[in-house]
């Protein structure tokens, strides 16, 4: 395990400031991009609202439960 860790140190003392740098602006990058793709999904696709009242449908009917059931006896 102390082997494990001493790597560690070592390869993180060999990342440069530079390196760092390009990986924080490329990790802001791809978070631009998808921001931007997530604001185009908003805009295009429209908001589905489906409104659902008891007399709309005969489902949690008793009797029509009782007959799906029974039907295939």
């Amino acid at each position: 395990m102390a082997d494990v860790e001493q790597l560690a140190h070592v390869a993180m003392d060999a990342v440069t400031q530079k390196d760092w740098e390009k990986c924080v602006a490329h990790a802001e990058q791809i978070q631009d991009e998808d921001n931007r793709k997530e604001i185009l999904r908003d805009v295009m696709l429209e908001p589905i609202i489906i409104t659902l009242r008891d007399d709309d449908s005969d489902w949690g009917d008793e009797q029509d439960d009782e007959n799906i059931f029974f039907a295939d006896m």
